[in-house]
């Protein structure tokens, strides 16, 4: 039994070995999880393929391994709103489904490479620009219910990608009769397949990764596996993205939309643990040949599509009804505190991005859930940045230094919605993340 248990364990922390199908970006991340229509060099053609057309050129990869490492309990974060957002339920029901869930603790990391070039074969050539690299993000969680009689909900999964995309600028300048008088500006649009290797944990009970172990039935002469399989597939998937400029309250915004995992399956085979019967009578786990193949399986990744909007601005840098110079000290205190609340306000944010994602297409129910809003600000000559957002409702917050021109090392914090609904199972991840971009 104890030799199982070994077996269990190196089994599942294995599972952490891969990558994702879903790319993790640190900057996204900690802007809220809005990022579709914010160009990043380094990595935000994984998501969304027409940024390469804008990137042009660049390269980068990791220069740690861990990353993120995270670590979390369940009722370390709090949403923003009061109203619990369940149909069947309020906020006492939130408050006693955490009390039946009071500890999780969550370990992930994740690995990306890429580059991202032009090729020039005549100087007024335009054949668009590629972009080819891996990413992969592992994570593994588990939840320990009723400490009474122990119960593990472990989720382990794991995602490998390889991924080759396409983009080019298309100039609307040749289609449009008046183009100086059209909304949007110049038309990005790309696309990316990707060769996907994923492994997971499976419940066959339940059809689904999350895989519950009672402690008390994989111990004693009546032990019994039921419900511990794993999953090794693969296959390929395609991401299309299409950007553009359009002007907006007189600033420039970039609007994109993006389709991830269009036409995805994956195939592979699923095994489970090598149960036979002793001399004994009872039921054990060979040692020898702890895994067994039972079944081939085929899954549909399903397909998710993203609205963004991305702008650059300096909105306190004129305060609506401002005083005249010569009366601005004899204000009320209301008018001083508002005059001097843009101030500082302006001081903090003198320009920055502003992003808001939308995720139309879906497998979250919930509108909150679908929703990131997010802000990044520069100082120092662009050496230091600081983002904030909200994501599915829960605050984000990150710092980042780019160190040299070529070294960016930074640090974040966010929290993603485990359950249905926003207020449910909310776990706090802290991240610390580094890369070379050139």
């Amino acid at each position: 039994m104890r030799k199982f248990l070994v077996i269990l364990l190196i089994s599942a922390l294995g599972l952490t070995a891969a990558k994702p199908v879903s790319y993790f970006s640190p900057r996204r991340t900690a802007m809220g999880g809005a990022g579709v229509a914010v160009v990043d060099k380094e990595n935000s053609y994984f998501y969304n393929p027409a940024h390469a057309a804008e990137i042009q050129q660049s390269w980068h990869l990791p220069a740690l391994l861990l990353i993120p490492n995270s670590f979390a309990y369940s009722d370390n974060a709090s949403i923003v709103f009061n109203k619990a957002l369940h149909n069947d339920g309020d906020d006492n029901t939130v408050k006693t489904f955490r009390k039946i869930v009071p500890s999780q603790l969550g370990l992930g990391g994740s690995y990306s490479t890429g580059l991202v070039f032009t090729p020039h074969f005549t100087p007024s050539s335009n054949i668009g620009s590629f972009a080819v690299g891996g990413y992969g993000n592992a994570q593994m969680s588990a939840e320990i219910l009723n400490r009474l009689s122990p119960r593990f909900d472990l989720m382990g999964r794991a995602d490998g990608v390889v991924s080759l995309a396409y983009a080019r600028t298309v100039p609307l300048e040749e289609w449009l009769p008046d183009p100086d008088n059209f909304i949007f500006k110049d038309l990005q649009a790309g696309v990316a397949i990707k060769n996907i290797y994923r492994t997971s944990l499976y419940n066959p009970n339940e059809d689904s990764e999350v895989l519950s172990l009672e402690v008390l039935n994989l111990l004693g002469e009546d032990a019994t596996y039921s419900g511990l399989n794993a999953r090794f597939g693969s296959g390929l998937g395609f991401d299309l993205g299409v950007q553009s400029r359009l002007n907006l309250f007189g600033a420039t915004a970039n609007i994109a939309v993006v389709l991830n995992n269009v036409a995805t399956v994956i195939q592979g085979k699923q095994y489970g643990p090598n149960i036979f019967t002793s001399a004994k009578g009872l039921s054990e786990l060979d040692e020898d040949e702890p895994w067994t193949e039972e079944s081939r399986y085929k899954q549909k990744i399903p397909l998710t599509a993203t609205l963004g909007l991305a702008v650059e601005a300096s909105p306190f840098a004129n305060p609506p009804l401002q005083p005249a110079p010569d009366t601005a000290d004899d204000l009320p205190f209301f008018s001083q505190t508002f005059k001097y609340t843009y101030l500082v306000l302006n001081c903090v944010l003198p320009r920055a991005v502003y992003a808001a994602d939308f995720d139309i297409i879906s497998p979250e129910k919930s509108g909150l859930k679908r929703l990131h809003l997010g802000l990044e600000q520069a100082y120092l000559n662009d050496f230091l940045r600081l983002q904030l957002g909200l994501n599915q409702g829960y605050p984000t917050i990150g710092l980042a230094a780019d160190l040299f021109g070529w070294y960016r090392l930074g640090g974040l914090y966010y929290t993603e919605e485990l359950g249905a609904e926003a207020g449910q199972n909310p776990s706090s991840f802290y991240v610390l993340y580094s890369s070379w971009v050139f």
